[in-house]
Formats: C-alpha cells, sequence, structure tokens
C-alpha cells in the first residue's frame, strides 16, 4: 500500500469537456475490515517515436471520445488478428467438458464429444484419474474397474476454513485425501495431470474439425469457476493450468491468453443463445440461473435488457452459492446401503463392486424418480444382495428381505424422498433467500427459474422447485438433453468471443455487473483542519500550501452498477521536481472491499495495479516552488471503463491522446475474473 506520497496527484478542479457520468462523492472516514485485491498486469502503453502526431507533443493512440474501451483484439506484426480460438473448460467436481468457438460473424458454439473410451459421444467426461509407480495410467471414462481412480479432487484446492463443515468431513473428500497422500502427490499436480489429458483429448478433437487452420489462430482459454471461489483456489488452478501446459508458447503472436469466468454467468450466456430459452421471455424479465453441478450449487439473477438477439443480460443482485450438489445426494444414498450392510463391510468389497452398486444409482434409481413414482425395483450388485441378505444384518435391518427378490432390490418412493430432501432443501433456501434479496433490493421477485448443470437437469428437482414456486407466479425452465449438462462450457466459449465485441455477432453478453469493491486512487488536496486528518498534512512545495496527502478518490463504489460504455473521467496533475527528470511516472490504482469507502488510505485499501503514464521531459514547461524550487508539471485524465470478461480498464489521456493504462480483473458481483 505504501506509496512515496509526493509522487500522489492533485485533483484538478476543471473537469473534461465531457464526462460521461459524475463519479462516487468523496466519503467521511469510516474504518472497516481488511481486505485483499485480485491482480492482472499486462504490458503498458509505451510512447514510441511512431506515436507521435504533428497534433500532440505525446502519443495519439486515441482521444477519450473515440476510444473504444470494449473491444480488444489480438495482433501480430501490427496485423490485427479477427479470428480468435476461444475455448472453454467446465472443469467440474464429479465431470469436465470442452466448448469451442472462433470469434467472428455469428460464431457456432462446438462441444468436445470425442471421449476416449466413452459409452456413447457425451458432453462430459468424468473428472477421475488413476497413477502407477507415479505416472497417469488412466482417466475419465478409460479408467478400469479394478483401478484406484482420485476423484472429487477439485474441492481439495479450498482450504479447511473455506470448507464448511458438512464438507470438510465428506466421506468423498477423506477418500481423496487419503490417497493424494498415499500416492505422494500434490492436488495442484493432480489437476494439471487432469487437465492435461483434458486438454491433449480436446486439442485433438478440436484440430479434426478445423484441420491446419487453427494453427494460425491465436486462443483465449476461459475456464469456470464457482461464485464466490476464493483467490487462493483460483490462482492453485492458473498454476494447475500452466503446469498442464495448456499456455505454452506456440509461435510469434500466437499467444495463448488464460482467463476464469464465474460458472452462473457462462451457464446464462449459452441458454439465452438458445431460442427455446428466449422464446416467451420479454425485455425486463428477472431470471435466476440455478446452476446444479456435482459439489457446488450456484445462484445468480440477471435482467433481461434486450432479448435480441443478440440477448443483453444485466446482473441484477449479487448471487450466492452452497455445497450441496449431486455428490451430497450420492452420499445419502451410500449412507441407505450403509445402514443394511455396514460402512467397513462395503469398504471392504471390490471397486468393481462399489462401482457398479453407484452406477444402478445413478442411472436406475436418481434419473428415473419423480414426484409420481411409487418404487423402483433395479437389479443390485450380486456381492450387495449377499451382503443384504445375511443373517447378521436381516436381524439388523429385518425389511432387507422384503426389498429383496434374487438380485433385484425395491427402493419405495418414501426412502428415495428421504435422499433426496436435504440437497432438495439446501438448493430451495439458496433459490429463496435470491428471491427475498431481489423483493428487497429491487422490490421485485423473478419472472422465472433457469436450471443447468448435471443435478439442474434432473426430474424431480425440476417438480420439486416447480411445485414450490408455481403459487409465486415464478415459471420454472429446464433446457432438455445434453445442453442443460454442456451450459457452462459453452458459456465460457461465448464468453471469450463477446470480448471481442464483432458488431455482427448474435452472442448473449452480459453489460453490467455490480462491483463488489471500490475503485480508484490516492491524491492530495488542499488541507482542510475540519476535514482532514493531521497525521496526513505536509507542507507541499510545488503549490507552497499545506496540502492533505493520502486522500481517497474513488471511480467505481461497491453496489454500484458497472455498465459497458458508460466511463468516469477525471482530471488530473502531477508536480515532478526538476531535480528528478523522467520519461515516465506512476499512478497506482487502489481497492477496498469496506462496505463505506474509506476517504483516506488506511488498512482496508489495497494497492490494485500501476498504470506508467509516458512523458516527454523536455516538453514539459518549468515553474517556481516554495524556498527557490523548481518543478514540471503535468496534467492528464484518467478515464475508467468496463471491458468485455468483468475488467476495469484504467486510461490515462494526456492532451487528448492516450498514453497509459492498465486493466484490472475487477471483483464484479459473481462474474469477476481472475487474472492471466
Amino acid at each position: 500500500m505504501a506509496e512515496d506520497i509526493q509522487d500522489q496527484p492533485m485533483y484538478r478542479v476543471t473537469t473534461p469537456s465531457s464526462p460521461s457520468r459524475a463519479p462516487p462523492p468523496v466519503p467521511p472516514p469510516i474504518p472497516s475490515s481488511q481486505s485483499e485485491i485480485t491482480l492482472r498486469r499486462p504490458s503498458p502503453y509505451a510512447l514510441g517515436p511512431s506515436a507521435q502526431s504533428s497534433h500532440s507533443r505525446y502519443s495519439s493512440l486515441a482521444s477519450p471520445r473515440s476510444q473504444a474501451s470494449s473491444r480488444t483484439s489480438y495482433s501480430t506484426g501490427g496485423q490485427e488478428r479477427d479470428q480468435v480460438l476461444n475455448i472453454g473448460i467446465d472443469f467440474g467436481t464429479t465431470y469436465s467438458g470442452v466448448a469451442w468457438t472462433i470469434s467472428g460473424s455469428n460464431p457456432k458454439v462446438e462441444v468436445v464429444t470425442s471421449w476416449p473410451n466413452a459409452p456413447g459421444e457425451d458432453v462430459k467426461v468424468p473428472s477421475a484419474i488413476s497413477y502407477k509407480d507415479g505416472s497417469v495410467t488412466h482417466w475419465g471414462y478409460s479408467i478400469p474397474p479394478e483401478a484406484e481412480p482420485v476423484r472429487w479432487f477439485k474441492l481439495l484446492l479450498l482450504s479447511d476454513l473455506d470448507l464448511p463443515p458438512k464438507v470438510r468431513n465428506h466421506s468423498y473428500l477423506k477418500a481423496a485425501r487419503k490417497l493424494l497422500q498415499k500416492l505422494n502427490k500434490d492436488v495442484v499436480d493432480v489437476i494439471a495431470d487432469y487437465l492435461q489429458k483434458l486438454w491433449e483429448c480436446a486439442m485433438n478433437d478440436i484440430r479434426r474439425a478445423l484441420s491446419s487452420s487453427m494453427e494460425g489462430m491465436p486462443f483465449r482459454i476461459i475456464m469456470t469457476v464457482p461464485a464466490n471461489w476464493p483467490r487462493d483456489a483460483l490462482n492453485s488452478m492458473k498454476k494447475a493450468a500452466q503446469k498442464a501446459g495448456l499456455l505454452d508458447h506456440r509461435g510469434v503472436g500466437l499467444e495463448t491468453r488464460l482467463e476464469f469466468v464465474k460458472e452462473p454467468e457462462a451457464a446464462a450466456l449459452a441458454s439465452f443463445l438458445d431460442g427455446e430459452i428466449r422464446r416467451g421471455r420479454a425485455m425486463g424479465d428477472i431470471v435466476t440461473i440455478c446452476d446444479a453441478g456435482g459439489g457446488t450449487v450456484d445462484i445468480a439473477t440477471y435482467d433481461l435488457q434486450q432479448v435480441g438477439p443478440p440477448v443483453h443480460l444485466g446482473e441484477y443482485i449479487s448471487g450466492d452459492a452452497d455445497m450441496c450438489g449431486a455428490i451430497f445426494l450420492d452420499e445419502e444414498f451410500q449412507k441407505y446401503i450403509e445402514a443394511m450392510i455396514g460402512k467397513d463391510k462395503i469398504a471392504k468389497l471390490p471397486r468393481r463392486v462399489q462401482e457398479e452398486l453407484m452406477n444402478r444409482w445413478e442411472y436406475n434409481i436418481k434419473r428415473q424418480y419423480q414426484k409420481d413414482t411409487t418404487e423402483l425395483v433395479p437389479t443390485m450388485p450380486h456381492e450387495i444382495t449377499k451382503a443384504i441378505k445375511s443373517p447378521k444384518n436381516l436381524f439388523r435391518k429385518a425389511k432387507g428381505s422384503k426389498q429383496l427378490s434374487g438380485d433385484a432390490m425395491r427402493f419405495s418412493a418414501e426412502d428415495i424422498r428421504k435422499m433426496f430432501d436435504p440437497v432438495m432443501t439446501s438448493i430451495l433456501t439458496l433459490l429463496h433467500e435470491q428471491r427475498v434479496a431481489t423483493l428487497k433490493e429491487r422490490q421485485r421477485k423473478p419472472d422465472a427459474i433457469l436450471l443447468v448443470g448435471g443435478l439442474g437437469s434432473n426430474i424431480f428437482l425440476h417438480q420439486r422447485l416447480e411445485a414450490e414456486f408455481a403459487a409465486k407466479d415464478i415459471e420454472l425452465l429446464q433446457p432438455r438433453g445434453p445442453q442443460a449438462w454442456s451450459a457452462v462450457c459453452r458459456g465460457a466459449a461465448i464468453k471469450g468471443a463477446t470480448f471481442d465485441d464483432h458488431d455482427d455477432q448474435d452472442l448473449p453478453v452480459v453489460t453490467s455487473y455490480i462491483s463488489k469493491a471500490h475503485y480508484g486512487i490516492a491524491y492530495k488536496v488542499p488541507f482542510e483542519a475540519s476535514k482532514h486528518s493531521e497525521e496526513d498534512k505536509k507542507f507541499d512545495a510545488a503549490t507552497s500550501q499545506e496540502l492533505a496527502y493520502n486522500q481517497m478518490r474513488w471511480y467505481v463504489a461497491k453496489g454500484d452498477n458497472v455498465m459497458k460504455g458508460d466511463p468516469v473521467t477525471l482530471s488530473w496533475e502531477r508536480y515532478i521536481p526538476e531535480s528528478r527528470p523522467c520519461t515516465s511516472f506512476t499512478v497506482k490504482v487502489y481497492e477496498s472491499e469496506s462496505d463505506t469507502a474509506p476517504s483516506r488510505l488506511n488498512r482496508d485499501v489495497h494497492e490494485c495495479e500501476p498504470i506508467v503514464v509516458p512523458i516527454i521531459w523536455k516538453n514539459l514547461i518549468p515553474r517556481d516552488g516554495a524556498d527557490g524550487q523548481k518543478f514540471r508539471r503535468i496534467q492528464f485524465n484518467l478515464k475508467l471503463s468496463m471491458l468485455g470478461l468483468g475488467k476495469l480498464d484504467f486510461a490515462a489521456y494526456v492532451e487528448g491522446s492516450l498514453v497509459g493504462r492498465r486493466q484490472v480483473s475487477a471483483k464484479l458481483g459473481d462474474s469477476g475474473l481472475v487474472p492471466q
């Protein structure tokens, strides 16, 4: 946080010629809790001889009025590349998927379905991997029944403090931790191994479709993460992607960029690309996205600002998430069987039998159960029914014999409903809280709930929510077939393509986000005893007056609705001692997550990004300061705009020309991204 306070700029009362909107007012000083920042550090713009103009002593890259803040393209040797291969990766707790699209006019989104040993053209592949002697032997669908695969390792990225007790002590996570210790493997290494296999398979599939043309395109990889995923887990995922070779150098100009997007936003983009979901929706409708996956259930609410195509979505209120996905429903079934046989007995059964047992649950019970089901009678593994029939187990659970007919086992509707109840209750709680929040914050309820994800495609979940919300006049939407399951990876690819902002591209786009933090810069102003702290008062030799240093000017306030194409511009000036000639100076961007924005630089304010502003020293006019000192003054404008992919763009202008900028990966609602 520390910086040379003499280098802080002064706010110029004169404003730019045509600011788009006013910045947030300066708040009173209120102490708050400490926070941290997510950073992105792209190379700053540099001032070179070729950038100079006859109309300005500075770079004439763009003017504040004409600069298109939402357009970003890859370039090689000064040539703009319109074709970028956007690859969306949904790395899930239980299953993972990959989709891709090429930026341009009406791009088609493709989903990778050629997974080794898959039973069909599945849009997802199991998030599982097995080892022997420290090396990968099998992954995904290729894992043989006798192997001991690592599963559910995604959740091991979270620290115990980030995990609720029900998850921290979950049998699946305990088994995963134990196996990693046995293999002497770090979770980041396991994820890297898995991503490497996933990437190789996806690249082969894409290469078959595009042939050699893909080799000349830059890549943009967009990985999805749950809402409220902590920063440490995000950084670990980035390390895993690097270790997996996803960001390896591919040649001059063929850079690969990595972005992260939250799963609910990705799901919303994919769902509103589909005409079936758009049908019946009107501008102004409020839609809550419920992305129910293997580990987490993520909730986000958007309003339809344009029905399109293209569809424009705005984040309506901040979303929420809970760990109540499919693995917790699976655990209820395991508990049911353990009550008949005994936990120790099941643990001693061959892995093949355990795998077969869970497959019968998945395909013959969980996916078949509906509200009007009276009973289900699947054929169970013989080893399971034999264990249930043992005298000891029959004595302990007498009805076991009545459930069995050979290897066929009866499951009553009541028993199955009890397995579903804990997860259903958690999902209903999330949705009810989101509904109450929309009523409280915006005085409106959602018009519809959109279910996506693996668990989101479950028939009984739809029926249960429909029964709950029909009386509240909220419509339940559930895409059919593989569309719901692949929504997140397809949406990630769409998110990447919308960053290029092609005018003729009919892809859904999120045009506004709710900021979860304040963003601004530290500056100095004439000292006023009634407003400023004495510890901030210092004599300023350049202006020959007492100034209050370390004051905060916020461009964006926490809770603001930050929109694309709605910039904020403020004017500043810097005085540089004649004794310190330089070719550039920096302006630091700060962030604070305090509920009320601090009025001064304190422990609740954290450095975010430095903006490098190049200058031509000889062109700055000297002026006299106090005690015979001389200074050179530079006046500049600092403009904040929102870019695609949830980034804030801070751009510095001198004499109307863009001379420096930084892109901050901001904490914007449930759609914030992580730095490259």
